[in-house]
């Protein structure tokens, strides 16, 4: 039970997706990006370098490699968003768990109209001319299945297929931001502050 101010004052619906974004922000944040690959350096002081889209920490004397569970997390965690959001406007739960369960691309397309839009601008605005409609939803469709895939890659390794985690972790932090910013305009209450 969530003992913040303001949470017991919530309806049994608004409690509801505060549970839901808080699990997303879990699995969310469970694995940071600068975490995902950590190799030795012989010292105690951390160092996060940048190559390409990747981030990669040198520390310490161990060789860490994070990869499968942040790239399963963040599937889930948007998962969990796109229910989240799709559930405030009027879909049934259950109606979306059996829809291909935790298909993003399917989830994605039943969002509506002001939803694609907000979110092809915000791309654009982040990424330029080259974050188009066509390869926003080619990115979408490309990890719609990267949960059910990746979080047993031991099964099927050879079939599976790279996954631009650039973008996957783009997209999720879009529907972390968007869920909250839901959830202080439609409960008033303010999901930041709730340090679960």
């Amino acid at each position: 039970m969530n003992t913040n101010d303001g949470y017991s004052l919530l309806s049994a619906e608004g409690k509801k997706l505060v549970e839901m974004y808080l699990v997303g922000r879990q699995f969310k944040n469970a694995i940071l990006e600068e975490e995902m690959i950590v190799l030795p350096n012989g010292t105690n002081s951390s160092t996060v370098l940048t190559c390409g889209s990747s981030k990669i920490t040198f520390r310490g004397n161990q060789k860490l490699l994070r990869i499968f569970p942040f790239i399963v997390n963040k599937a889930f965690a948007c998962e969990v968003f796109l229910k989240l959001l799709l559930s405030q406007r009027g879909f049934d739960i259950q109606t979306l768990k059996r829809q291909e369960r935790h298909n993003l691309f399917v989830l994605y397309k039943n969002t509506d109209a002001v939803f694609k839009q907000d979110f092809y601008c915000y791309f654009a605005s982040k990424f330029g001319k080259s974050a188009t409609v066509d390869f926003l939803e080619n990115e979408i469709e490309h990890i719609s299945n990267v949960f059910v895939k990746w979080r047993y890659i031991y099964e099927h390794i050879e079939e599976t297929n790279s996954v631009n985690y650039g973008f996957l972790n783009a997209f999720c932090d879009y529907l972390n931001e968007l869920c909250q910013k839901m959830i202080l305009e439609e409960f008033n209450y303010d999901v930041s502050k709730n340090m679960r």
